[in-house]
């Protein structure tokens, strides 16, 4: 009997570079991971990055991690992702609030208009100032 399994892997997902598949490792870390991914964008939330899992009784586990100061090289709050793990790297609220506006200014006809105006200091005195 041939028995063939599917190579153990990690997911990593959200704001890095190269969303994708990264081959599970003994002794790989999360922050390994999201680096395999190509890194984490300018727009990305080291401050939350979620690790989510399929626990033993089967019911989903979010890990909530704050790896900037591992980014950094000052941190202990790496931790190892299991196979099939889901490493996810949030956006910022600023890109998200960026992105919205993006999207809403989108759909607005004015996208290549300008708005000006013009308000005269002085009374009507008939003098005309020059800088």
């Amino acid at each position: 009997m041939v028995r063939s399994y599917a190579p153990q892997q990690i997911f990593v997902a959200g704001e890095v570079v190269k969303p994708g598949v990264v081959a599970y490792r003994k002794n790989l870390t999360a922050l390994q991971a999201i680096i395999e991914a190509g890194g984490g964008k300018p727009s990305a939330a080291m401050i939350s990055v979620l690790v989510l899992r399929r626990a033993p009784n089967s019911q989903p586990q979010v890990i909530r991690r704050d790896l900037s100061a591992d980014q950094a090289g000052s941190g202990a709050n790496d931790l190892a992702p299991a196979p099939a793990d889901i490493v996810v790297v949030p956006k910022t609220g600023i890109a998200s609030i960026g992105e919205f506006m993006d999207q809403l200014f989108g759909m607005l006809p004015l996208r290549n208009s300008s708005f000006g105006f013009v308000y005269n200091l002085t009374p009507k005195t008939g003098i005309v100032t020059t800088p």
